[in-house]
């Protein structure tokens, strides 16, 4: 279409009347004669303005095709980075659980850890998580995982009955039968 623009513009150049340098009298009333004679650009400022209007009607539709293409993509991303983040995560987790079911806790740990990343609200990775911290005997971050299930999930019973545990063996009876006896609350619901 710039082409054909282009092109139009040219072909009008080339049809406009020039008047020509005068030297003599003959040439003045040669050239006399030829003004006298109707000038229509009429057809050439028509084709002028349909190619123009044609032009800007392409530019419009590539700008349109351009922002549609460029949301296309954009969708294409996130969905390919949410959906590597779940094979992400699940490669994580799993990873986690072959550890753990090895008693390997260090890289159960590290491996479970990687899966929060992908997704931190995973209920069965964070009491993961916390079992793997107290096998570890790193009951400081047992206890903080514990009690991030329970802020995150406060009616799953499973977590109380971790941190009751950890409670019980840090002699804190009282504090443990409170969490024993939420958890029991929870599961008879």
């Amino acid at each position: 279409l710039t082409v054909e623009l282009k092109n139009e513009v040219s072909t009008a150049e080339k049809k406009k009347q020039v008047i020509p340098k005068i030297k003599k009298t003959s040439d003045i009333n040669k050239q006399v004669k030829s003004l006298k004679k109707p000038i229509n650009y009429s057809t050439e400022i028509k084709n002028l303005k349909d190619k123009n209007q044609k032009y800007s009607t392409s530019v419009k539709q590539l700008k349109q095709i351009t922002k549609f293409l460029t949301c296309s993509l954009l969708t294409v991303i996130v969905l390919l980075q949410s959906g590597c983040a779940a094979l992400n995560f699940r490669h994580e987790y799993d990873k986690g659980m072959r550890f753990y079911n090895e008693k390997k806790y260090n890289e159960a740990i590290i491996s479970f850890n990687n899966a929060l990343n992908y997704k931190p609200d995973s209920y069965s990775t964070l009491c993961l998580l916390g079992t793997s911290y107290a096998y570890n005997k790193d009951t400081k971050m047992a206890e903080k995982t514990f009690q991030d299930a329970i802020r995150l999930f406060p009616d799953q019973w499973n977590a109380y009955v971790f941190l009751a545990d950890i409670k019980r063996s840090q002699r804190d009876y009282q504090v443990a039968m409170d969490y024993y006896e939420t958890a029991v609350t929870l599961e008879s619901m």
